[in-house]
């Protein structure tokens, strides 16, 4: 892919941070006819820009916290009853979201400090 100029860059990543606090996900970021980016390069960008901007990082990080929780939320919402009724790999799934948001809300080191 030919290199970006600083300007398009700039305007790009304010897309991208833009689209990711939207609830796009990295992928249909990544998608995107003005960003181009594989999944793993959004979440670069995503990050780098959460950074940059220290006087608004703390909104953008509770903006960013809680797109992750609704998308946490709607795959527990939609799978959880799957794995209720005994499907091993909707269980999984859930099993890995719930780890996430044990490990989210600090709850594994909660639980070794006790």
């Amino acid at each position: 892919m030919p290199r970006v100029r600083r300007e398009e860059r700039a305007e790009r990543n304010v897309l991208v941070l833009r689209l990711f606090l939207s609830g796009w996900s990295y992928s249909a970021i990544g998608r995107h006819e003005q960003v181009r980016l594989s999944p793993q390069g959004v979440a670069n960008v995503v990050h780098a820009q959460l950074r940059a901007d220290a006087v608004r990082s703390e909104e953008l990080i509770e903006q960013a916290r809680t797109v992750w929780m609704m998308r946490a939320e709607s795959l527990l919402r939609t799978h959880m009853p799957r794995a209720l009724r005994g499907d091993v790999a909707a269980a999984e799934l859930c099993r890995k979201v719930l780890s996430d948001q044990a490990r989210f809300f600090g709850l594994y080191e909660r639980a070794s400090d006790g």
